[in-house]
């Protein structure tokens, strides 16, 4: 059984994996060097220049570490993408506490899983650091009230 997840007051949408950016070729003033160039990631900010600047869709990318020197950047031929330079994985819902039931409930035992429906209540909850969810399978009126994390809105 698939778990619906729902954030009320918002449109359902699609949580998708992100693309990372991805460099093919550095770009010197005269010529095209590296097939091996340097990781997104040491870099602070890469720009996208021009999407699909070649016939085979290379993008040009500028990628620099200070806002106030960009010319002591690179150019890059690459692929935007999502324009992410790391894709971290997306963490599903977690389970912390049951309000309003007896102390005997123990979140390892029911997981996001077991339920086929989670809403969104609240994010941090009171302050707490937690979510607010409300669980429940075909009766919304036998539903729980949960704390826990939200996270990226996955149910694993």
């Amino acid at each position: 059984m698939a778990t619906k997840v729902i954030i009320l007051g918002e449109e359902p949408k699609e949580v998708k994996q992100l693309k990372p950016i991805e460099f093919v070729k550095f770009l010197s003033s005269d010529i095209i060097s590296g097939d091996d160039p340097s990781p997104p990631q040491i870099w602070r900010h890469v720009d996208l220049v021009v999407k699909n600047y070649t016939t085979d869709g290379l993008d040009i990318m500028l990628a620099y570490d200070d806002d106030k020197y960009k010319y002591d950047g690179a150019l890059y031929l690459g692929h935007y993408n999502d324009g992410v330079k790391e894709v971290k994985p997306l963490k599903p819902i977690e389970f912390v506490e049951v309000l309003g039931h007896n102390a005997s409930f123990k979140p390892n035992k029911f997981l996001p899983k077991h339920f086929k429906t989670i809403e969104l209540v609240c994010r941090n909850y009171n302050q707490s650091g937690f979510d607010l969810m409300f669980v429940y399978d075909y009766d919304r009126n036998q539903g729980l009230s949960v704390l826990g994390h939200f996270n990226d809105e996955i149910v694993e």
